[in-house]
């Protein structure tokens, strides 16, 4: 809601306050600004505890799935570009018939409407061999993203679209259920921010891998890394460690909480 401010200016009239007060709702409308995400909770220590559990006790990759799902604001802060606002994620969404990520963060803003896919592998799994070729599971989840780039290329309107009505079906964030995804704001405010800043026609499609942890890499693992980062960014791809999107959770934009 568009914060209430008096302005004391000697020669001010009621005319010019006016037209500021004009002038700073238009600024912070949620219809121009898109969707104010304040309401999504900053992580809590006893969270990041819990994440360190789950790699002590070597869990499987499901069960930091499910970790992400509960707390989603992981890997939300952690992805945020800018001040672009963030409409909502939703779970395991499809990529046509026989492909399905982890995660679809969806946003609005002056960078363009966006929607971000996200694989998850295990903290536990490694990188890279040992002569630096990307080891089995980064290797799979590589070709998978490869295979969602193929089929989007060709079909991105019915992605787009399905994947926007698939988050218009989620619940909104302050239920406390969240199955599928979950919103920051009704159906009817998601579809007109997204037509607002351009809907599909200029929709752009990042890819995330999040796995390993940059912690446990060798110094030329961490600079193999940096180099495949600098090379992907110009595709849309990103590789990123569970390290970072702990730490980035935490250290991020202050604008969500």
């Amino acid at each position: 809601m568009f914060p209430k401010y008096r302005v004391f200016n000697r020669n001010s009239n009621s005319m010019l306050t006016k037209e500021i007060e004009n002038i700073l709702k238009e600024i912070f409308s949620t219809s121009n600004s898109g969707v104010n995400t304040s309401e999504l909770k900053a992580p809590s220590f006893e969270e990041a505890i819990e994440f360190a559990q789950l790699v002590i006790a070597n869990s499987n990759e499901e069960q930091f799935q499910k970790f992400l799902e509960r707390n989603p604001h992981f890997i939300i802060r952690s992805t945020q570009f800018g001040n672009d606002a963030v409409l909502g994620v939703v779970f395991k969404p499809p990529i046509g018939n026989f492909h399905n990520a982890d995660f679809a963060i969806v946003r609005v803003g002056q960078g363009a409407p966006s929607i971000t896919l996200i694989e998850i592998e295990s903290p536990l799994d490694n990188l890279f061999t040992k002569k630096l070729t990307f080891a089995k599971k980064l290797q799979n989840a590589k070709g998978q993203v490869d295979d969602w780039k193929e089929w989007i290329k060709v079909n991105n309107d019915a992605f787009t679209n399905s994947t926007l009505e698939l988050l218009c079906r989620t619940k909104l964030h302050s239920q406390s259920n969240h199955q599928r995804g979950l919103r920051f704001r009704d159906d009817n405010e998601i579809r007109n921010a997204w037509s607002a800043f351009g809907g599909n026609d200029y929709c752009f499609i990042n890819y995330l891998i999040i796995i390993g942890r940059w912690s446990k890499l060798t110094s030329k693992e961490q600079k193999r890394l940096l180099l495949i980062n600098g090379e992907r960014e110009l595709n849309g791809v990103q590789i990123r460690t569970f390290d970072q999107v702990i730490r980035s959770a935490f250290d991020g934009p202050r604008i969500l909480g």
